[in-house]
């Protein structure tokens, strides 16, 4: 993937625009800082790298290790430069979800250049499109704004545990789609075969509803192996065939079933099936707004399209292969919302209606529906000359003015998260130079800090001497103004 990128210059630019935009809108237009008391201990808490029942969550490695590692990262390099603490976590922040955002974008575009004729420009036109699509079509009806980024979410824990382990099980889910007859991986030298099996070995064990993303996919490229390939298979050529996927199978269910008998997952009663499927419904109609009438219509027309090529004799083995991703995608994208539906049941149903638990579903969609407008654009000639017309009104159309990010930080605003914080920073920091060993933290009634349980001040002052911000931890109690 990377030597493509250096032999084609022009769109390794767009690659490098896209990440400057993508740190663009997490460290300047919607930066993310910590708000809640799960991300104040979040941002400090290193667990064991490996699934353990001792853990709260077991095998939540890839977000329980990737957000303090870079929240640790921030203030060891960034802090002492800036002398900002709040703006050097921010910056760090924005990097990592700018930068596992960008793998999920540059894996779409490698799915499309590896299964699709596709020029240079028409493959720079699509993965713009595909970066823009997750910030137009979402919306929500009830409270007269729009909440428009997919890639999001309430507050930054949440980002990090639902969004971050999406983009890395799509972007997997996607290399693995382009290695139709599991040779890739013997053709890799040392060093990508172990990053290959540290991959999959985080991804696994990222998040339940996000690893079944990567299951799925396994699934679904099995399931259409199977079929196109039924004629003379034999149960041992098909375990000879796939047992990379055997073997990866056989760690999402050990994954699982740590997660499923773990302390989070039987702190839940779990609900009815029909009352999971009500809330699914309630999410497509008051969240999904633009969004399946969108994708349906893009993958009605490149069926129709595929259709009529083929009745005419048009055909080549580049349209079947289309037809056959499509399938995959189509079968990934099922299987993942069964998933999750299933999830929800044994936890929480209202769980399924926040779009960072469905967020496999909606990246499967939107990959389905930019990818047949790739087969589109490279069919007909002539809606290559309408691109920058259709590009202009996605950018437009993304940036009015009216489209307001509401999801942060339960719809308070990212300036007043930052005088909040620096309030609560203030007074840890005055206490310090007093060196109390105890002090009263006056905050606001209704403050995110002390509502999840526990003593949320304590947290705070165990990250902020962590992070070199106070010299000591003093016992805490808050106090209302």
């Amino acid at each position: 993937m990377i030597s493509r990128l250096k032999r084609n210059p022009g769109y390794a630019a767009v690659i490098g625009l896209i990440f400057i935009c993508l740190m663009a809108f997490y460290a300047a237009a919607h930066p993310f800082y910590p708000w809640t008391r799960d991300d104040w201990w979040q941002i400090n808490f290193m667990r064991l790298p490996i699934p353990t029942h001792l853990e709260y969550n077991p095998t939540k490695i890839l977000p329980e290790t990737v957000l303090p590692l870079t929240a640790y990262l921030s203030v060891w390099f960034v802090y002492p430069l800036t002398h900002d603490y709040l703006g050097a976590l921010s910056l760090g922040f924005a990097f990592t979800l700018s930068l596992f955002a960008l793998l999920y974008v540059v894996s779409f575009g490698w799915l499309v250049r590896k299964t699709l004729s596709v020029k240079s420009g028409l493959l720079s036109f699509m993965t713009v499109s595909f970066t823009l699509f997750h910030f137009l079509v979402f919306g929500r009806k009830g409270d007269g704004v729009s909440t428009l980024c997919l890639w999001g979410s309430d507050y930054l824990n949440n980002v990090f545990n639902y969004i971050l382990p999406a983009f890395a099980n799509l972007a997997l889910s996607f290399f693995i789609l382009t290695d139709r007859d599991r040779k890739r991986f013997s053709r890799m030298s040392m060093t990508g075969r172990s990053l290959f099996v540290l991959a999959v070995y985080l991804c696994i064990n990222s998040n339940i509803f996000q690893s079944v993303i990567l299951m799925s996919a396994l699934f679904s490229q099995s399931l259409v192996y199977i079929i196109s390939e039924r004629r003379g298979l034999t149960l041992r050529k098909i375990m000879k065939a796939r047992s990379m996927d055997l073997i990866i199978l056989a760690v999402f269910l050990g994954a699982a079933f740590m997660e499923i008998t773990g302390s989070r997952a039987d702190s839940f009663s779990g609900s009815s099936l029909s009352e999971t499927l009500s809330w699914f419904l309630k999410a497509i109609r008051e969240q999904w707004i633009l969004f399946p009438a969108i994708s349906l219509f893009l993958i009605l027309c490149s069926l129709v399209l595929f259709s009529l090529r083929m009745k005419k004799g048009e055909g080549r083995g580049e349209d079947r292969l289309f037809i056959r991703v499509l399938a995959e995608l189509s079968i990934m994208t099922i299987m993942t919302g069964l998933c999750d539906i299933l999830i929800c049941t044994r936890v929480r149903a209202d769980y399924i209606y926040g779009h960072k638990v469905m967020i496999g579903v909606i990246s499967c969609t939107a990959v389905m529906a930019m990818y047949s407008a790739a087969y589109l654009f490279m069919n007909i000639k002539a809606l290559t000359y309408v691109m920058p017309l259709l590009l202009y009104v996605l950018i437009y159309m993304t940036a009015l003015d009216d489209r307001v990010y509401v999801d942060y930080n339960g719809k308070v605003s990212e300036t007043e998260v930052r005088e909040f914080d620096e309030y609560m920073i203030a007074q840890y920091e005055e206490a310090d130079k007093a060196g109390a060993e105890r002090f009263t933290l006056v905050l606001p009634e209704n403050n995110p800090v002390d509502k999840a349980g526990g003593n949320g001040g304590n947290s705070i002052a165990n990250t902020l001497y962590r992070h070199g911000v106070i010299s000591r931890k003093p016992e805490v109690s808050i106090e209302p103004e």
